[in-house]
């Protein structure tokens, strides 16, 4: 059976045996994320800086029992991986450092 399928046009290796038709493509074609196209060095920094200070926050909620920091420090660290404009990261990571001085007990 399997020498009936590498005849057919089926890639063999290894005892298995892969069935492929002609043209056609063997993973189907993603759509291009465009926010990649937006990644320049200030926008890394400040993930990097505003990450940073969302780590050290989440720690500090996790080891104090303080929900409010903790949370707050985590969505620090993911908000900026939704964001691909460079000012409205710096914009939200400078409220969001706001916004751990202001709840800190």
């Amino acid at each position: 059976m399997q020498k009936a399928a590498a005849a057919d046009g089926g890639i063999r290796s290894r005892g298995w045996s892969i069935i492929t038709f002609p043209g056609a493509p063997l993973a189907p074609l993603l759509p291009v994320f465009d926010a990649l196209s937006e990644i320049s060095g200030a926008n890394l920094i400040g993930n990097l800086l505003f990450g940073s200070i969302g780590f050290v926050a989440f720690i500090y909620g996790k080891r104090m029992n303080a929900w409010k920091l903790m949370f707050c420090g985590f969505a620090m660290m993911a908000v900026p991986y939704f964001i691909a404009n460079t000012a409205i990261m710096y914009a939200t990571g400078v409220i969001g450092t706001g916004a751990l001085f202001f709840l800190r007990d």
